[in-house]
């Protein structure tokens, strides 16, 4: 980081003279990570003199004119590699992104549960990366995947930047499914570990294949992925009282599909869990006018205890955000946005 700042100084900026040390971008950080806590509306608050903002940490850590230097020239790749990586749209942030993967394995997996989902970092600005997703509390930025435990601890992520060459070894599975098997390759031993995941992923075919690996799967399905199952339809399961469900279990496979009526109906395949025992929950029923005790099938319980991972993940990050109001406003080329996420990925490691 340091000599590739020094480099886009250089060669970029025109400032030969430039130094940077691994304590200035230490420095750096640290005043980021002091803003999660003590917010100021504006950046240069954090260097004001006024008696009511007066915050001395700040100011003996750096000037304003060293931070805001340091914030136009922090770089994270060589710049004269551009050009042969043209094609790779997060090239900026590719090394930072494989120094943070490493750093997040560093005491491998050490949650049973994992989740798989997606992660978004909120900007607002333009740029091809940006996306769009309709039922996120964020619901615009960059994507992310992400594997966490029921902790929130993010072991394995990836930035979204649309179809990559590698998606071509995997020919026969869907986007989804690449995205899974990717995540999951830093697990090294399969049949420690149950994976959970949302119907964006799960097909049949990936139940399949995860149950060839080892793996112990369990993810809500469309129903145009269940492969002329013949579950009841969802017109006549609305039909029932609530807590009704329809399973179908595949012997040649060991995969299961099983439809339950709760405020709607939702389905969820499996490679090893059950229906039963049926557990019970408490939901409110119209008819009663009241808290009513509704039969929940054993998967539904598993999968409700085990797949939020990643939304907590992300709910620490939210609650514990750095470089808030005009600080991050200011940071506005993308990688530097993405440079912010990561390290809050790396402080919401302590609080996993």
């Amino acid at each position: 980081m340091v000599r590739e700042s020094v480099r886009y100084a250089t060669e970029c900026k025109n400032r030969p003279t430039t130094i940077i040390s691994s304590d200035d971008i230490k420095l750096f950080i640290g005043v980021l990570l002091i803003s999660g806590y003590h917010k100021f509306p504006a950046e240069t608050q954090y260097w004001s003199n006024d008696e009511d903002l007066d915050l001395q940490i700040v100011k003996n850590a750096m000037s304003r004119s060293r931070f805001q230097e340091m914030k136009s020239i922090l770089h994270f790749c060589d710049i004269n590699e551009a050009e042969n990586n043209k094609n790779d749209r997060g090239f900026k942030v590719r090394k930072l992104i494989a120094a943070a993967q490493k750093s997040f394995m560093k005491f491998g997996i050490f949650e049973e549960h994992l989740a798989v989902d997606e992660m978004i970092v909120k900007c607002y600005g333009h740029h091809t990366l940006k996306q769009f997703i309709r039922s996120k509390p964020i619901r615009f930025g960059y994507k992310f995947w992400a594997i966490c435990g029921v902790s929130g601890y993010c072991y394995n992520f990836d930035l979204y930047c649309g179809k990559s060459s590698s998606d071509d070894n995997r020919v026969d599975l869907l986007l989804g499914s690449k995205v899974i098997l990717n995540m999951l390759d830093v697990v090294e031993e399969p049949q420690s570990y149950s994976v959970f995941f949302d119907n964006l992923f799960t097909g049949y075919e990936l139940l399949v294949h995860l149950r060839e690996l080892g793996f112990q799967a369990t993810g809500t399905v469309r129903e145009n992925r269940l492969k002329k199952c013949t579950l009841m339809e969802a017109k006549e399961l609305k039909k029932q009282n609530r807590g009704t469900y329809s399973f179908r279990f595949d012997t040649n496979e060991e995969i299961i599909f099983v439809k339950w009526l709760d405020n709607t109906c939702i389905t969820i395949g499996t490679n090893y869990d059950t229906v039963e025992p049926l557990q019970k929950v408490q939901r409110w029923l119209k008819e009663c006018k009241a808290k009513c005790s509704v039969s929940q099938p054993h998967v539904f319980k598993n999968y409700s205890a085990y797949m939020g991972g990643v939304d907590k993940h992300d709910w620490w990050i939210r609650k514990y955000a750095s470089a808030s109001g005009g600080m991050i406003n200011s940071i506005c080329r993308f990688y530097l946005f993405l440079f912010h996420n990561f390290f809050q990925c790396g402080q919401n490691l302590f609080h996993s």
